[in-house]
């Protein structure tokens, strides 16, 4: 049992050519003008509120004060077999 298939092509004439875009692009079309307009009013916005000051809103950030834990005698530094490459904090 033998199957044959044949495709028939359109014309040249017939072929669906898509046509021009409505912006022209480059540098005198109208694509630059959008952008320019969409550039110049994000421009004009005030500026953005970050994602952090938008979680936090108006709460004041509390600042941690930092504490030597092995000068305050907190904490302890072991040496593993006397190896100073690998030490053991005892806190």
């Amino acid at each position: 049992m033998s199957f044959t298939f044949k495709a028939n092509q359109p014309p040249p004439a017939q072929m669906n050519i898509p046509p021009e875009p409505p912006d022209l692009g480059g540098v005198g079309g109208s694509l630059n003008k959008i952008q320019n307009a969409q550039h110049n009013e994000t421009m004009s916005k005030p500026n953005s509120i970050s994602f952090r000051d938008k979680e936090l809103g108006n709460q004041a950030v509390k600042v941690r004060v930092r504490i030597d834990l092995v000068a305050n005698n907190l904490a302890q530094i072991e040496l593993i077999k006397g190896n100073r490459l690998l030490p053991m904090l005892h806190v």
